[in-house]
């Protein structure tokens, strides 16, 4: 489940940069962050044209219960342009990732 504002802005601060993992999902067009301790998976971010948007983990989040039901979507039956126009559309275009040196 994750919950993005297409107003808003994400700053995601890594405190541990060698905890920081990242995958690149299958169609090498979203990036998965997540901790390597622990395997939670963070965020998810697309960039393009030199903008991050993205979208965080809600069980991530100290009071996740108070953001209601979720909504299930499966982006797994769109093609690569809907993503991308569907991601353009929902998720946070203001996405900052900071990574503490280590």
């Amino acid at each position: 489940m994750y919950v993005s504002d297409p107003s808003g802005r994400l700053q995601i601060d890594v405190k541990r940069g060698n905890a920081l993992g990242r995958y690149r999902q299958g169609s090498n067009t979203v990036d998965l962050l997540f901790c390597s301790n622990c395997g939670v998976l963070v965020a998810v971010f697309w960039e393009e044209k030199g903008r991050i948007s993205g979208a965080v983990n809600i069980r991530c989040l100290s009071e996740y219960e108070s953001f209601g039901e979720p909504v299930i979507v499966s982006p797994q039956k769109l093609s690569k342009d809907e993503k991308t126009a569907r991601w353009d559309t929902i998720w946070t275009k203001d996405v900052q990732i900071n990574v503490a040196a280590t």
